[in-house]
């Protein structure tokens, strides 16, 4: 099991968790802000175990309504909205 984050003590008490539990976990670091981030955490699942079997994403905002903007340009909904630490 991999879990993604941008790091630091939080990812490491959840990995370290899981692996009391008996899970096989692995911690890595991602930024959904960074498409280079997201690129590197897909090439790290891949060269490691081959594919991706299951993906759950838990990062984002809450917005009352989406610009429709946002549909046809993913970068001007980054700039606009940055998810929260």
């Amino acid at each position: 099991m991999a879990l993604a984050s941008r790091g630091g003590t939080k990812l490491d008490q959840a990995v370290e968790k899981l692996k009391r539990e008996g899970y096989p976990a692995v911690g890595i670091p991602l930024d959904v802000r960074s498409e280079q981030s997201v690129n590197n955490a897909v090439e790290w699942v891949k060269r490691e175990w081959g594919k991706l079997d299951v993906l759950v994403n838990n990062a984002g905002i809450g917005m009352r309504t989406v610009n429709p903007r946002f549909l046809v340009d993913p970068q001007l909904l980054q700039r606009e909205s940055q998810v929260k630490e």
